[in-house]
């Protein structure tokens, strides 16, 4: 019953939480439609969303002929309401592991919060909040680090700008290397700032100006093209294209 402006005012006052919650509720909305039933402080919940529409689903999904196929959706209508409940009643007697449960999430959520909270202090910048997180991570390969922040210029540019400077992932560290060199650049970040500019005059008609992560994007896809093409990368396990 928020207002959208009430909203606003709550995420600009707590914004790690905006960033570890909404995350979970965009997850709970998604699985709304699989999702028939829960168990919650001691209380059964059915999803009644789906479960009223599931003989609706189930028949869309089969097609024609509608009425013959009605007994068969209803008997296993049934058979799901049981199966939830039965589940569920089985939930509600593992007392100690929904405790435990509950008491991992919230531990979970706080860590979550801290490492918001460690982003939303790097002042918009991609390569120093993954450096920052990636301090209490510890990981040789901070790629996925790197992923997760730059993620967040898509939907709160105010946290992580979207023309942040941002590391090279391993996969496009050869490509990078090989345009830095070219253009007699001094590092990746430079070279991806000359890149953005190059668009200008090689792709004016674009939608868009290129993002310094767009450069790192399509470096890696080069150097994937260009592995396929030297012979360095086989199509051994892929699968392969083959137009008609």
């Amino acid at each position: 019953d928020e207002s959208v402006e009430d909203i606003s005012n709550l995420i600009q006052k707590d914004t790690k939480k905006f960033l570890v919650y909404s995350t979970y509720a965009k997850s709970y909305i998604s699985k709304i439609s699989t999702t028939y039933g829960d168990y919650l402080n001691s209380t059964v919940f059915l999803n009644k969303f789906i479960l009223s529409k599931y003989p609706q689903i189930i028949l869309y999904k089969q097609g024609h002929p509608y009425e013959t196929n009605l007994e068969k959706i209803d008997s296993g209508y049934r058979g799901a309401l049981k199966m939830t409940l039965l589940e569920e009643l089985i939930h509600s007697t593992q007392i100690n592991l929904e405790s435990e449960n509950k008491n991992a999430a919230t531990n979970v959520n706080s860590i979550n919060e801290e490492l918001a909270e460690i982003i939303k202090n790097s002042k918009g910048n991609a390569i120093t909040a993954t450096n920052a997180v990636n301090q209490e991570f510890k990981m040789e390969n901070d790629f996925p680090v790197f992923m997760a922040v730059i993620d967040i210029a898509w939907f709160r540019p105010d946290i992580i700008k979207p023309e942040t400077d941002v590391p090279t992932g391993i996969g496009a560290v050869a490509y990078l290397d090989r345009l830095e060199k070219f253009l007699n650049l001094n590092d990746h970040q430079e070279t991806s700032r000359k890149m953005i500019e190059l668009q200008k005059e090689y792709w004016p008609e674009a939608k868009r100006p290129f993002n310094p992560i767009d450069i790192e994007y399509l470096s890696c896809e080069c150097r994937k093209y260009y592995s396929y093409v030297n012979g360095t990368k086989k199509f051994e396990g892929k699968n392969l294209f083959k137009p008609n």
